[in-house]
């Protein structure tokens, strides 16, 4: 018949001769660092990071350090070394500003020594934070900045000079999905057939197009809306077309969307596009 037996834990001797019931992974030596990696969207953002630690005597010191991200969505990192003894416990959330979900993204790291040659010993912490939600360690999940709802965005683009298409740039270090775009054809007096359609590009190639349901003529004004289920309709009275898209108009950073008039004039005038898209941060 099976025994069941138990194993007691040992004391540990930089714990003042106590059992820690608290996960122990990282017993540090003062080699060792607290990294913290930050790619943010929003100006204004600071991040706290805070935590226990005990040293070798038992004793339990409380600890926190600032962290201030760009708010271009490139990285940026700071280190914070650690003395002898172990890290008990981590939170790390938005102190200023008013991040919503997806706009701030935070990995903590162990790691023992600096800069280029830095061994990462572990990753304690991985995800977006806000004021309101924290990330603490132990218990939140580690995850990548590409899982999970992202983070809606409604944005007026750039007026293109007469004769001009639209052509809107996916920020560095950012994923969009192309959800509506809004925006007016005015042409000119020239007698000729002007067809609007929205394209995606990437590195120049096309990846995607819209072909819009109607098609204009000189000395008029069309408001074309496009989107992904859309039923394709128009209304010479109201001057107002509505066009859909493919399901989904992914593009990475540097990707381009914007309008391709077939036939579209010198004097021809496009108004800057409003358009809504769905961002995740690509921290790499």
């Amino acid at each position: 018949m099976p025994v069941e037996r138990v194993f007691v834990a040992q004391p540990l001797a930089s714990a003042g001769g106590r059992i820690i019931a608290s996960p122990f992974q990282f017993y540090v030596t003062g080699e060792d660092h607290l990294r913290v990696i930050s790619v943010n969207s929003l100006a204004g953002v600071r991040l706290k990071l805070q935590g226990r630690f005990i040293d070798t005597s038992g004793k339990l010191d409380a600890f926190s350090y600032d962290h201030i991200p760009t708010s271009d969505r490139t990285a940026t990192t700071t280190m914070h070394q650690l003395g002898v003894g172990a890290v008990l416990n981590l939170t790390v959330f938005a102190s200023t500003g008013a991040p919503v979900s997806g706009q701030t993204f935070v990995i903590v790291q162990l790691t023992r020594g600096l800069g280029a040659a830095a061994i990462v010993l572990g990753t304690l912490l991985q995800g977006y934070v806000t004021s309101a939600q924290h990330l603490g360690w132990p218990g939140s999940p580690i995850v990548t900045s590409t899982a999970g709802e992202p983070l809606i965005r409604k944005i007026v683009g750039t007026t293109p000079g007469a004769g001009n298409n639209i052509n809107e740039t996916v920020p560095t270090g950012a994923r969009w999905e192309v959800m509506t775009m809004y925006f007016s054809l005015v042409t000119d007096a020239t007698v000729v057939t002007r067809r609007v359609t929205v394209v995606g590009e990437i590195n120049t190639d096309r990846v995607f197009l819209a072909l819009a349901a109607n098609v204009s003529t000189a000395s008029q004004t069309w408001a074309h809306t496009f989107g992904p289920g859309i039923q394709a309709t128009s209304d010479a009275g109201l001057g107002f077309c509505q066009s859909g898209t493919p399901d989904r108009m992914l593009l990475p950073g540097g990707g381009v969307f914007g309008s391709r008039v077939v036939a579209l004039q010198p004097l021809d005038v496009l108004s800057a596009p409003n358009y809504v898209v769905r961002e995740w941060l690509e921290v790499t």
